[in-house]
């Protein structure tokens, strides 16, 4: 018997001891949990939203190495009227107004369909000289599209400017309206880049296009030179500016 009351006094005092939370506590631990979660939500979506955009402007980026690689990989060769060339390489595409990149196939020039702008083309030596090349710019619903990236597919993203240097080194800022086509020529992918703005053709040596990112007042830049054919990625803030 005397076991027995022990064994009931110990576990006495083992579940008055197993006292729970006091209200005070609760209210501290929910306060707490509360605050953390203020601060780190806008952190995350935040940061969500800066590698979405690093993740379209460095997409855009890649189609100029996608173009590239294609004009270099080309062959001067065909197959009755089944070209493993296109007439004018493969470009890339860049529009204030659709907001898109556009990597396409120049295909189109206008009177010369895609067999006959080879007519009079020496395959087996690669007769640059007596090939018809089409337009040299993009033109929609005609040149053949690869791919095509979205830049506003989320709302705080934006193709905000075109800018560049002509031939001469004048510089070219971009309206609202234009747009910029750069095309890789095979068999060297030798680029070109021309600017299409209120209606006039501007050659230009070297172009950069400013992507926003409203939501963090913060920007990238893509940079392409037609002689060193390599697009580099800048970023920034627009408060510095």
């Amino acid at each position: 018997m005397q076991i027995l009351r022990k064994i009931a006094s110990t576990s006495h005092k083992i579940f008055r001891n197993a006292a729970g939370f006091t209200l005070v506590e609760l209210l501290v631990v929910i306060t707490i949990i509360g605050i953390t979660t203020a601060v780190a939500i806008p952190n995350f979506l935040a940061s969500s939203r800066r590698s979405t955009f690093q993740a379209m402007v460095n997409e855009v980026s890649t189609l100029f190495e996608q173009a590239r690689t294609q004009a270099l990989a080309s062959e001067f060769s065909q197959s009755g009227s089944n070209l493993k060339t296109p007439p004018g390489g493969y470009g890339i595409f860049l529009n204030l107004v659709s907001q898109k990149a556009t990597l396409f196939v120049d295909d189109f020039h206008a009177g010369c369909s895609l067999a006959s702008c080879f007519v009079n083309m020496n395959y087996a030596n690669e007769d640059m000289a007596n090939r018809v090349s089409p337009d040299g710019i993009y033109t929609a619903g005609s040149d053949t599209v690869v791919k095509s990236v979205a830049i506003n597919s989320k709302t705080y993203m934006k193709l905000l400017q075109l800018s560049g240097k002509k031939e001469d080194d004048t510089n070219w800022t971009s309206s609202n309206t234009a747009s910029v086509t750069v095309i890789f020529t095979p068999p060297y992918a030798e680029a070109s880049i021309v600017a299409i703005d209120g209606g006039s053709s501007i050659p230009l040596k070297e172009f950069e296009a400013k992507f926003d990112l409203s939501t963090e007042n913060a920007y990238r830049k893509i940079k392409f030179n037609r002689i060193t054919t390599t697009p580099q990625i800048f970023q920034g803030n627009n408060a510095e500016i």
